[in-house]
């Protein structure tokens, strides 16, 4: 092509004006634009890196869609995770992005208002329910306990000694614990014949006296509740089984932290089942016969207004050098109780073995599991529970805790 028609070619009108590039120019333009093009975009890039790492290092971040820590919150859990494997071999530990420190917790307070409203007037025997008739049988049965006891092996036959519930987006360990055990002794009392699960979601939302998403305060109120009102049935979130199934989703964590409950979804009390259901609310109650302390709440027996609920004779008991025998006792003839203790920070790290709560973290609050055994390993004598946060967590949502860690207190209920 001759060299005028490649220069017409090339002409481009532009405000009436003729300009007219040669190809070897425009080559080189385009390429000094891409580059400039590829600079600013690489200068952007670094400058959303960065910025991005001055975001996580404040602020909490998303790992498979659950809330995680800042970067200063997993370099604390992280340092403990690694110094309790490295200074100790009973427990190991794993990172947990989903454990809260003491300063996530300390904003949310227990309404104890509440709670304590109606203990303040209570009789000794309101107060106390069928403890004193229950504890005298305890003590009168004589059975050589075995070293090592699990009550799923036990009562094969109740599926729910196996399921692990997940409390989510609230603090209902509480509410999860005690229907768990109301679940295996209905299963227990009827030989298998009865696999039901008794509503968490029920109890947490219809006994204002026993606790709500932020915790509760004593463990016999949710088998007060039971003996008194009676539960309805319900499964696990999207379960669609029983009445009233749990309404919280898992997907905060295991354990998810106080500080990402949804606080503001402490479901209120509704007598109605799912519309698909076969029974009325009524029809589906389920009541126990019985609701007894096995290790009572020691700080009652410090607190001057409730003296007169603690006949001294019953303070011997329930809290003596026997009640480790009587809590064994307890849950060999009759299956598992709820227990409540404190936990700290690295609890929420557990990954397996023996758990030992020396001191690797702050305390962080109180919380209640189920309990369904005991055994002992190279000499250790250990507890064996059954967690409610999900079967991701632990050796398959179970624990099993050093016997020296304290129980604070211990309750259940017979049908």
């Amino acid at each position: 092509m001759p060299k005028d028609d490649v220069e017409e070619s090339l002409v481009e009108q532009k405000h009436h004006k003729i300009i007219v590039k040669s190809p070897g120019r425009r080559k080189l333009k385009c390429y000094n634009d891409g580059l400039i093009i590829s600079i600013c975009i690489f200068l952007l890039l670094v400058g959303l890196a960065i910025s991005l790492l001055v975001y996580v290092k404040s602020h909490p971040g998303w790992v498979d869609g659950l809330i995680s820590h800042s970067y200063d919150d997993r370099k604390h859990h992280q340092d403990m995770v690694d110094r309790i494997n490295a200074e100790q071999n009973l427990w190991r530990a794993k990172y947990n992005p989903s454990a809260a420190r003491l300063k996530d917790v300390q904003p949310y307070e227990i309404d104890d208002e509440k709670m304590l409203e109606r203990h303040r007037n209570e009789t000794s025997e309101e107060a106390l329910q069928d403890t004193k008739t229950h504890l005298i049988q305890l003590l009168g049965l004589r059975d050589h306990l075995p070293k090592t006891f699990d009550a799923r092996r036990r009562w094969p036959d109740c599926q729910s000694m196996r399921q692990i519930l997940d409390q989510a987006g609230c603090g209902s360990c509480w509410a999860a614990s005690a229907a768990s055990v109301m679940s295996d002794r209905i299963c227990i009392a009827s030989n298998g014949k009865r696999q039901i699960q008794i509503s968490v979601e029920d109890l947490l939302a219809c006994c204002p006296h026993c606790g709500g998403c932020l915790g509760s305060l004593h463990s016999i109120s949710p088998f007060i509740h039971f003996k008194e009102h009676g539960i309805v049935t319900g499964g696990e979130f999207n379960s669609n089984v029983g009445c009233k199934p749990y309404s919280f989703p898992p997907n905060c964590g295991s354990p998810c932290s106080p500080s990402n409950f949804d606080l503001s979804r402490t479901p209120k009390c509704s007598k109605q089942c799912r519309p698909d259901y076969e029974k009325t609310y009524e029809e589906d109650l389920i009541r126990a016969s019985q609701a007894y302390w096995v290790w009572a709440d020691r700080s009652l027996f410090d607190v001057a207004t409730t003296e007169k609920m603690w006949p001294w004779q019953l303070k011997l008991h329930l809290q003596d050098k026997y009640s480790e025998e009587l809590i064994k006792r307890e849950i060999y003839h009759f299956g598992p109780i709820q227990a409540c203790m404190t936990i700290h920070e690295q609890f929420q790290h557990y990954e397996y073995g023996i758990y030992s709560s020396e001191t690797f973290s702050n305390v962080i609050y109180g919380h209640c599991m189920k309990l369904l055994g005991w055994g002992e390993q190279d000499g250790k004598e250990y507890w064996l529970y059954a967690n409610s946060w999900g079967k991701s967590w632990g050796e398959n949502g179970f624990i099993r805790i050093n016997m020296k860690d304290a129980i604070l207190h211990a309750s259940a209920g017979l049908l």
